[in-house]
């Protein structure tokens, strides 16, 4: 006898681009996947330069109005001596207990980026280039509804199920033509 568990499966992930960099999709989550308006630390596949990009609410805010940030994200080192983490802090009912101060963001290397329109609104996409390596690496980080809708294993299997069902009903069919 077996027992069945959901575990959670993060959606930030990275992934290699043609300039050697790499293209990363970071959403507001722990890194087991919890969703969570403190995200968890995740490790780049490259080192970066340390600071801060700070999502603004719209294109007439004021940088130095923090009720106008909508994500914090944060590029540090995690002890590790060499800038490879990233953390997405997302804009919520106690964010001053976890939100950079304005001196902190305005003391270190920052960029202020307004909220981006790309895949439906979903995502802000930010663009850092490493002049040694000539490198891009493109972040696009899930400005949308939070917590991020994902259907649940269940309903993934079902969706599943059904589709091979079709798909052999469809087989047969065209075999009997």
């Amino acid at each position: 006898m077996f027992t069945l568990t959901a575990q959670a499966t993060p959606l930030t992930h990275f992934l290699p681009n043609s300039t050697g960099g790499f293209d990363a999709f970071i959403f507001p989550e722990l890194t087991d996947g919890t969703p969570s308006l403190q995200g968890g630390i995740f490790t780049l596949p490259q080192t970066v330069n340390p600071g801060f990009v700070v999502i603004l609410n719209s294109a007439t805010a004021k940088e130095t109005d923090v009720s106008t940030w909508l994500d914090v994200i944060r590029f540090f080192d995690n002890g590790s001596g060499i800038v490879n983490s990233v953390q997405l802090l997302r804009s919520g009912p106690n964010e001053s207990s976890y939100f950079p101060s304005l001196k902190t963001i305005m003391n270190g290397s920052h960029a202020f980026v307004t909220v981006g329109t790309d895949s439906n609104g979903m995502f802000t996409t930010f663009t850092d280039y490493s002049v040694v390596a000539a490198q891009t690496r493109n972040y696009h980080f899930y400005t949308g509804a939070f917590p991020v809708a994902i259907p649940d294993q269940g309903s993934t299997f079902t969706l599943l199920s059904l589709t091979i069902a079709a798909l052999l009903g469809l087989a047969r069919k065209v075999q009997r033509a």
